[in-house]
């Protein structure tokens, strides 16, 4: 599906499952000024960047087929196509922009996510990023606990390792961005997990590919818990 008038490409799915990615696009809004830094970012307020999370579009992509050729369905995917440099979804409105004409592009986002949250009540929602920490390959963001339910976060943690990844759950800074705060399951929504994914994983083709089955097989888990109860 081609994207909105405001750069979000939104891809409907039947799975209970909402893929999100938000930092992957290039496109500039027309009109928009460049994002201005805020005085106290990183330790009053949210850390500043406007870093492109190369790779994590096509992942997120990846993932989506992952989950469709092993369910036989497709979750959904919404992707902001408008670039960090004028946008930041994953942050408060206050924090994600500098001028009023950004706030109709951060509000469809944000709009899509709500839609798809409402529909399915119950699922998962995998809020995909990339880091360049190098302390792990994954890094699970819950906002301590509070976006997703314990056992959604330890079968994702278990399963992960198992699989021999190294995984740090809620890194002090990347415990979990404004997307899981405010679509999961701390304000009434989905299971919501950020998932960082370090640089070499997404660079290498092949290494990627294997990461988006091995989180496809991680989700279909959890799915299947969802389908039981």
């Amino acid at each position: 599906m081609s994207p909105s008038t405001h750069l979000v490409t939104t891809v409907p799915g039947t799975l209970p499952v909402v893929l999100t990615c938000g930092h992957d696009g290039g496109q500039q809004p027309p009109g928009l000024e460049a994002r201005r830094r805020y005085p106290f970012d990183g330790w009053l307020f949210p850390t500043f960047s406007t870093q492109r999370d190369i790779k994590t579009g096509m992942l997120t992509d990846e993932v989506a087929a992952a989950l469709t050729a092993t369910l036989k369905e497709p979750p959904v995917i919404i992707r902001a196509e408008f670039g960090r440099t004028w946008i930041d979804v994953n942050r408060e409105r206050m924090f994600a922009y500098s001028g009023r004409a950004a706030s109709p592009f951060w509000t469809e986002y944000h709009r899509q996510i709500r839609t798809f949250v409402r529909r399915l009540k119950v699922g998962i929602l995998l809020d995909i990023h990339g880091t360049s920490i190098p302390e792990a390959d994954l890094y699970l963001g819950t906002v301590y606990g509070a976006s997703c339910s314990w056992w959604i976060t330890e079968t994702f943690a278990r399963c992960l390792m198992g699989m021999g990844y190294r995984v740090v759950i809620d890194h002090p800074r990347l415990s979990g961005g404004f997307t899981v705060q405010a679509h999961g399951a701390c304000n009434g929504g989905l299971d919501a997990l950020q998932i960082e994914v370090a640089r070499p994983l997404r660079l290498d083709t092949d290494r990627r590919l294997r990461l988006a089955q091995d989180l496809a097989n991680v989700v279909a888990v959890g799915v299947h818990g969802f389908r039981k109860s």
